[in-house]
């Protein structure tokens, strides 16, 4: 049973994260927008950084992996913004206790999820601190929306 809600949350709950940030792209400001864009920029960047690493150490990228470190990414970028902090210790609580879920089904260890959210608190960091050089790209992503809409 344990393994069947496991699979659930591993592949059902990065859904919530997705709907939240689509919410928070129509729904909110500009400002929001930017947060949506900088939290999808450090989950790509957190893809990546688990591809690299899975191909060169393992020669696997886990799926549950990428999710951990998308729920994680989200919620921490949330975190760092006034706007969305809210939102982001209840993102973060969610990304919790999935995680409990897979490390108490024995999906991973541990590790593997402290590692998860090793990567996306550094690719948080890396996007936040870069967030004035993405402006523009930022500005590309809201034109197309605009356009588009």
């Amino acid at each position: 049973m344990l393994n069947l809600i496991t699979l659930l949350f591993v592949t059902y709950m990065p859904l919530i994260f997705i709907i939240w940030l689509i919410y928070l792209w129509i729904k909110k400001g500009d400002k929001h927008k930017d947060i949506v864009l900088y939290s999808v920029y450090a989950s790509i960047l957190g893809f990546i950084v688990t591809f690299v690493t899975g191909f060169l150490f393992s020669n696997s990228t886990e799926t549950s992996f990428n999710n951990i470190i998308f729920m994680f990414a989200v919620a921490i970028m949330m975190l760092y913004f006034q706007e969305t902090r809210k939102t982001g210790i209840i993102l973060l609580i969610l990304g919790l206790i999935g995680s409990l879920i897979v490390i108490l089904s024995d999906l991973h260890l541990s590790i593997d999820i402290f590692g998860s959210a090793g990567v996306a608190i550094i690719t948080t960091v890396i996007i936040y601190y870069l967030k004035e050089k993405l402006a523009p790209l930022n500005l590309i992503f809201k034109l197309i929306y605009l356009i588009l809409k």
